[in-house]
C-alpha cells in the first residue's frame, strides 16, 4: 500500500471518530504518516474548536495503525508505541 492510499483509510477512520464519538472543544485530524515494513503509523492529533486557554487533558491510544496487506486500522498501546523504536 503507497502513502496517498494509507492517508485516505486514515481520513476515513478519522472522519469517523469525529462523527460517532464527538468530543466538546476539539476535532481529530489526520497527522503526517510514519512508515513500517508492514504497516503505516498515526499519531493521534487533534485541533481545538473553541477558543480557551485551559489544557486539554487526553488519554487513551497514542495513534492506530493501517496494515498495509490488509488495510486493517487498529489503535496501538502505549506499550506497543514505545516497541516501534525498535522497528525503525
Amino acid at each position: 500500500m503507497d502513502r496517498e492510499k494509507a492517508i485516505d483509510i486514515a481520513r476515513e477512520h478519522i472522519l469517523s471518530m469525529n462523527r460517532e464519538n464527538p468530543v466538546e472543544g476539539i476535532k481529530w485530524k489526520v497527522s503526517i504518516p510514519k512508515e513500517f515494513s508492514s504497516f503505516w503509523y498515526f499519531d493521534y492529533e487533534f485541533e481545538r474548536t473553541t477558543e480557551s486557554d485551559e489544557s486539554i487533558m487526553m488519554s487513551g491510544a497514542p495513534g492506530f495503525k493501517i496494515g498495509k496487506e490488509d488495510s486493517t486500522c487498529s489503535d496501538l498501546s502505549w506499550s506497543q508505541y514505545h516497541e516501534l523504536a525498535k522497528e525503525k
